[in-house]
């Protein structure tokens, strides 16, 4: 079997986050929830200033998949040992991973509105932060998969570190083959990303 690996970084111009994504984030209930005056001010006050920190970056690496029982061997040389993903892989025959992040920005402002003492700021753009790395997760999905489209092929579910038997701390060797230190991404001694709002994930592509 040959192998093949393919590596590619760029970075998104603009990540638009939509107030109504923000609002369920921070569990207000549309139509039900009255949302006064002050708190939607403050929401597109943070919104506003989320656009100007927001520097959302992906890395995105491919390659042919072997499967042999529970381990899934993708070149160069990386294997993952999980049920879950050699089940969800059946009939794959090129793999894609990606790591995406918003920065490092919108996660100082936000410790700084915490020092400040403004913490419904900080709820604010915690949450803003959460739902544009989920966009840009998406995003980066359906570019993979709309590729792949093209070319008269189907996608699989995404899959990511911690879900099912893939254990978050086999995150390290995910991002090392995703080579996500060139977006920026690391992890801590506990497999958290860094930064915090960052997102990793795996797609097969099936013929």
């Amino acid at each position: 079997m040959r192998f093949w690996y393919y590596y590619r970084m760029s970075i998104l111009q603009k990540i638009v986050v939509p107030f109504d994504k923000v609002l369920a984030r921070l569990q207000f209930a549309q139509g039900k929830t009255q949302l006064d005056g002050q708190t939607r001010q403050l929401i597109d006050e943070e919104l506003e200033l989320a656009a100007r920190l927001i520097v959302a970056r992906q890395a995105i690496a491919s390659s042919v998949v072997t499967i042999s029982g529970t381990t899934v061997m993708l070149a160069p040389n990386y294997s993952i040992n999980s049920k879950s993903i050699a089940q969800l892989l059946q009939g794959a025959g090129t793999v894609y991973g990606f790591a995406v992040t918003i920065g490092a920005h919108l996660e100082n402002k936000r410790r700084l509105h915490v020092e400040n003492k403004e913490t419904t700021r900080a709820l604010i753009l915690d949450a803003i932060g959460s739902v544009a790395v989920e966009l840009l997760a998406d995003m980066t999905n359906t570019q993979i998969c709309d590729d792949a489209r093209k070319q008269g092929h189907t996608c699989t579910q995404r899959f990511s570190p911690g879900f099912g038997d893939w254990a978050v701390s086999g995150q390290a060797e995910f991002l090392t083959w995703l080579d996500a230190k060139r977006i920026g991404v690391s992890l801590t001694p506990q497999s958290q990303m860094l930064p915090e709002k960052s997102i990793s994930a795996l797609v097969g592509i099936k013929q």
